[in-house]
């Protein structure tokens, strides 16, 4: 079998060097219009954590359902947070924000299931998502605020105070998507692939066969 010289290797790739300039470019501005067009997410991110078992004992409706069923504030707290009327509570506190006809049309528009509720080290992480980085702010807020007026209408835990903050949701200052940059890059490095993989299929009689 016989070795393939890589310097004409090269060479008979490079007779084809526009494909490959052209799938970079093509790679490059589709990367762009990818950018300029795809709707920008901000997020925002708040972390809590609940008192102590040994203080968040369940008092009233909450013991009931406790003495049931055997679970804790801490347990009930991610259904607590996915609740409908969690959501609702959340959506007439946006509602003037927004300038929305409806509550239906509020939780439209917010899409509430995308809030995302995650516990590391008994330290209760929230995270929102959304095109405006005010409304992330607020949807977080009034998460919060909602789950405390929650604890008190339902009487879930004796204290009045459920959830102590670390950190309050901060309005962010750049989106997290798009990735420009990173989108460039592999839009580019992409098209410039496409155009190799054409390059060496134009040549590859070429390359297999014996250089007199």
């Amino acid at each position: 079998m016989q070795d393939i010289d890589l310097i004409e290797f090269f060479k008979l790739i490079w007779r084809s060097k526009w494909v490959i300039f052209l799938g970079a470019f093509l790679g490059f501005s589709s990367a762009l219009i990818y950018n300029f067009k795809a709707p920008e997410l901000y997020s925002a991110e708040a972390s809590f954590f609940l008192p102590s078992e040994s203080n968040a004992k369940m008092g009233g409706v909450g013991q009931l359902f406790s003495a049931q069923s055997g679970v804790s504030v801490r347990e009930l707290l991610p259904a607590l947070s996915e609740s409908r009327k969690l959501k609702i509570m959340i959506a007439k506190d946006l509602m003037p924000v927004l300038h929305t006809a409806s509550i239906s049309q509020t939780l439209s528009y917010l899409n509430l299931s995308s809030v995302k509720l995650s516990l590391q080290k008994s330290i209760y992480q929230l995270n929102y998502e959304s095109p405006s980085p005010k409304i992330s702010v607020l949807v977080l807020e009034s998460f919060i605020h909602n789950i405390e007026m929650l604890n008190q209408e339902l009487d879930i835990a004796p204290q009045k105070i459920l959830i102590t903050v670390i950190d309050g949701p901060v309005e962010p200052k750049k989106p997290i998507k798009p990735r420009k940059a990173f989108n460039v890059f592999v839009g580019t490095l992409g098209g410039f692939s496409i155009g190799l993989m054409i390059a060496l299929f134009l040549n590859i009689r070429r390359i297999i066969s014996p250089v007199e």
